[in-house]
């Protein structure tokens, strides 16, 4: 099967109109897909990254509760595909994730902008993906370990195991626990630990090796560009409040919060006049729609939105409210 044929046949299957037999032909092809992912990580960078996950979740029925990656090979197709987008670290290498050793040993999730995932890993620990993350889980523990990988930000409730501590490791951090509750997150340059409710040590993965345990309601921040650990003494219930569905705004630039709307809504926002971005706003919404908090934008400054077609939303305005 020649490159043009697979991406017509991945694009059938996507939007639900692939016949039976050219279903078996997009299994037979990956069956004999010998690693060909530059090409694909280009095609899907291009063509799928905004609609992919979408259209798996439909024809997939991947409900956003404790649900694992089906193990038919075309779903593995499309589930890489999308994985492939923007992993960073955790693809390190194209072909390990097309290699069968990593298929048969490994389950990965991933979320999109303005998706939220409920994962129930087998021996009970339950995770909560936020937009824009991945996470990649052993189908089996062993018997002396139970260890993942993330990438973005996850909340976990880890459950008790005397004898597995439960590691989770991203980009620069590895925490360790044996069971409570944490929000994790890898992102913009730093990698940060909260925790919740018991007790967790963090280490820095690079450099001196340094370690932290946390005590309920603190914060370590790995800056990964000094390679330095900072502790802090948080809000903890108030940071990870995005787990019940709640923003929060204190004392934020619209700059800082339109970029959380992206993350929590799945748009973009186009500023056309840059003096808004300044305003400082404080607020805190629950389940709102963006219509909603879009408008009390409006009446806290000076701002003024458009929507446009593919997500897209204009912010005009000129500048804050005295």
């Amino acid at each position: 099967m020649t490159e043009p044929e697979f991406k017509h046949l991945l694009e059938r299957y996507l939007n639900g109109s692939i016949t039976e037999n050219e279903l078996v032909l997009l299994e037979k092809y990956y069956d004999s897909f010998q690693a060909e992912a530059n090409t694909l990580s280009r095609y899907t960078l291009q063509q799928l990254k905004s609609k992919s996950k979408r259209s798996l979740q439909h024809h997939l029925n991947l409900r956003a509760t404790k649900k694992l990656w089906d193990d038919s090979a075309l779903f593995k197709i499309a589930a890489t595909i999308i994985f492939s987008i923007g992993v960073g670290f955790l693809t390190y290498h194209n072909r390990h994730w097309f290699s069968p050793e990593h298929r048969a040993k490994y389950i990965t999730y991933a979320t999109g902008p303005g998706e939220r995932m409920k994962v129930t890993l087998p021996e009970g620990t339950q995770i909560l993906l936020h937009a824009n993350s991945q996470m990649v889980a052993p189908k089996v523990f062993s018997d002396t370990l139970r260890k993942i990988s993330l990438q973005g930000e996850a909340f976990f409730k880890v459950a008790k195991d005397s004898v597995r501590p439960f590691q989770i490791e991203t980009k620069g951090l590895l925490a360790t626990v044996l069971g409570t509750e944490f929000a994790m997150k890898q992102e913009d340059g730093r990698a940060e630990v909260i925790l919740v409710e018991g007790s967790i040590r963090v280490a820095n993965k690079t450099g001196a090796q340094e370690s932290i345990v946390l005590l309920p309601n603190q914060q370590v921040l790995l800056n990964l560009a000094s390679n330095k650990l900072e502790t802090k003494t948080v809000d903890a219930s108030r940071l990870t409040a995005w787990r019940d569905g709640v923003i929060e705004f204190n004392n934020v630039t619209i700059q800082e919060a339109l970029g959380q709307l992206e993350k929590w809504y799945g748009v973009s926002f186009q500023v056309m006049d840059k003096r808004v971005l300044t305003c400082e706003i404080s607020a805190k919404y629950k389940n709102e729609r963006l219509e909603h908090v879009l408008r009390s934008f409006r009446f806290m400054t000076k701002l003024e939105y458009t929507r446009l077609e593919n997500r897209v939303i204009v912010i005009t305005g000129k500048g804050c409210r005295q």
